[in-house]
């Protein structure tokens, strides 16, 4: 995932091991979240190549594990994270501190063509449960789908308290996951009436 096209790719040799009966290795450079492409070879005593077989290993995000509230991570509002589905059963929970007076923008898209997401949104009471807000699936499969919801604390017409806020995401689909699931979480306070900056002049200039 963080090739940039230039250079040698990573390479490593496998091993006999006498115990197992076969060729392996123990490789722990799937550092980066994402997808990468494995390709193996067979060379034999004298020197004749196999053709190649490939598979594909996707590496979890950095957020990992978030796969449900307790695990929901802090998301610090302004910024933007790339999450993936490493399995059918994936989803991803981050929360936020929404104060009165703000009103926030909650924004996934998707980045990869094996993706459908769905977004929940949760309020934290006072005794540590969650009560379902809102939900946003309206769109479907496919690059560059975005689902949304918005926190208005602000002009009072949504009627939410300040408080904690939970977000779930997940695939509409299990099916969906793996290579091409990755997907960009965006949660910001809006500024200015078209998403502008909204600058006041004071005496003429």
């Amino acid at each position: 995932p963080d090739y940039q096209g230039s250079g040698d790719l990573p390479q490593v040799s496998l091993t006999w091991n006498a115990d197992t009966s076969r060729y392996e290795v123990v490789y722990t450079n799937f550092t980066e979240p994402g997808t990468y492409a494995c390709t193996f070879y067979a060379q034999d005593n004298a020197g004749v190549m196999s053709s190649p077989v490939q598979t594909q290993v996707t590496a979890t995000d950095a957020y990992e594990p978030d796969d449900n509230a307790a695990q929901a991570t802090l998301f610090p509002v302004g910024d933007s994270e790339q999450h993936n589905f490493h399995s059918a059963t994936d989803e991803d929970w981050v929360k936020f501190f929404a104060p009165t007076g703000s009103v926030f923008n909650i924004q996934a898209t998707q980045l990869g063509t094996n993706s459908d997401l769905v977004l929940d949104l949760y309020y934290e009471q006072w005794d540590g449960t969650l009560i379902w807000v809102d939900g946003a699936d309206d769109y479907g499969w496919g690059e560059g789908e975005t689902e949304s919801l918005a926190v208005d604390l602000k002009t009072g017409a949504s009627g939410l308290l300040a408080g904690v806020y939970y977000v779930r995401v997940s695939s509409a689909d299990t099916k969906l996951f793996g290579p091409g699931s990755e997907y960009e979480l965006q949660i910001y306070e809006p500024t200015g009436t078209g998403g502008g900056v909204l600058l006041i002049s004071i005496g003429g200039g």
